[in-house]
């Protein structure tokens, strides 16, 4: 069966990926049901590219998981950025997170989100 112009999520390990995706990119205030909904990751793109920034960013990204998608367990989340790789834009930021789905046992390992 296809799904016509857009993928459908078929499996809860899809359904995951997609709802976490929604909540890293939700700016807080943009959801009018629940304004603290969202890490809002846009907000830090023309912030400084230092560990100060990198660890608000993964701190407010435990938080909002730990309150919306409790069902996932946050194993890693890792920055990339261009000091680590001559190849790379100086303002690039990549966030891989390596999470569990709870329910499952399942192991994921992503590139969620690229900052640049």
């Amino acid at each position: 069966e296809e799904d016509g112009a857009y993928a459908l999520n078929k499996t809860f390990k899809q359904m995951v990926k997609q709802n976490l995706k929604h909540l890293i990119l939700t700016a807080p205030g943009e959801h009018m049901m629940d304004p603290d909904l969202g890490v809002g990751l846009r907000r830090y793109l023309f912030e400084p590219n230092t560990d100060m920034i990198h660890t608000e960013m993964e701190e407010r990204i435990r938080s909002q998981i730990d309150i919306y998608l409790p069902f996932i367990h946050i194993v890693s989340i890792t920055m990339i950025h261009s000091d680590e790789a001559v190849d790379l834009d100086p303002l690039y930021v990549g966030i891989i997170l390596q999470y569990l789905i709870t329910p499952l046992g399942a192991s994921i390992n992503e590139d969620i989100i690229l900052v640049n």
